[in-house]
Formats: structure tokens, sequence, C-alpha cells
């Protein structure tokens, strides 16, 4: 499995949020999740946060191995030993992050610049953004990921046709933002419910 995770604190410290898109070894979207942390957060602990929670739904899903994409770079060089954590608060979020991590026989945290975790970030702004837990059953899909998406919404027999990304602008927001105003009626509980089919 592969998660991309983020975290967001706007401003730092403040009001944070975290999320994770974990995917399937055919890169098959099998959650996609975002939390709000509450008013009182800094970035570093977001980040961490969002590794911690990415690791236990992977566990959840019996995971064997699990490759973690982050960007941020604090919490990989600390995670892989290559810092100290020499503050407390951050030698806590190592302990727990590790000690989660622990139940997965492999796993491999790597940095990737924050241009390659746009849909993890997009999650996570979206739960900053409407104070609240959010989940997409919804392919939420990075940029030039360009593809049409059939959903059926809560209302019976009723479709509807968006697009999940649209690679010429390189927004890979599309999908987040408009996938719970096609599904009003989910949208109020923080969830996208939606059987998406290419």
């Amino acid at each position: 499995m592969t998660a991309n995770t983020d975290g967001s604190c706007e401003p730092n410290p403040g009001p944070g949020s975290c999320a994770f898109i974990l995917r399937d070894a055919e890169g098959r979207q099998v959650r996609a999740d975002g939390f709000y942390l509450g008013p009182d957060c800094t970035n570093n602990t977001a980040e961490f946060e969002a590794v911690i929670r990415a690791a236990q739904i992977a566990i959840e899903h019996q995971a064997s191995s699990l490759r973690i994409l982050s960007d941020s770079r604090l919490a990989v060089m600390i995670l892989t030993g290559r810092w100290k954590a020499k503050q407390p608060h951050l030698k806590e979020l190592r302990q727990q992050a590790l000690g989660v991590l622990d139940g997965i026989p492999q796993w491999t945290i790597e940095w990737v610049p924050r241009e390659r975790n746009v849909a993890a970030d997009t999650v996570s702004g979206n739960a900053l953004k409407f104070r609240r837990n959010v989940r997409y059953d919804l392919p939420v899909l990075d940029p030039k990921e360009s593809d049409d998406y059939e959903i059926e919404t809560s209302r019976p027999g009723h479709k509807r046709r968006i697009l999940a990304a649209i690679s010429s602008t390189g927004d890979a927001r599309t999908l987040a933002k408009h996938a719970p105003r096609r599904c009003r009626t989910s949208h109020s509980q923080g969830k996208v419910n939606a059987d998406a089919t290419r």
C-alpha cells in the first residue's frame, strides 16, 4: 500500500487538520480521509498525525507493507532517524508514530515535493475549511490524472458526470470541492458517498 499524507495549520500555530490518501498495490484508492485537529495545533503535529492515522487504517486493511509519501521534511527525517527529535512534543509524536508503524511488517517513508502531494493537501485543506472530518469515497486525483467519473448520488437512479481533475490547469481540487456539492445529502455529514466507474 501507498499513503500520501499531509498536514495543514493556518496560522501556525492555530487551527489544524491532516489527511491521507491510501492506495492499494494497483494504485486504487482505498481511503481518502481528512481530520480536523482542533483550534490549537501546529503544522508539525498535523504532519505526524497524518502519518499515524494513515498507518492505523493500513493496519486495519492488513497491509503487509506501506510506503508513506510526505512533503514534511521534518517528519521524514525524524522518522527515518536522520534527525533527532529534540523538542519534547516531537519526541512524543515520533514515539507514537513508530509505535503504530511497528504493526506493519515493512514500511518506508519518503519526502516528496508539495506539487506531488496535491490530493492529500486538498483533503486536508477541506477538513480545515469545514472544521470537521471529511471522507471522499470518490477518487481524489493528483494533477495530470484527468478523467470523467459517473457517480450515482443518494437519489435513486440519479447520476451525474463530473470532471475529476483538469490537467490543462493542473487543478486537482475540482473533484474534492465539487463532489460534495453534487451529493448534498451526504455532504452534511462531511462524507461523499458515491460509487465511481470509469
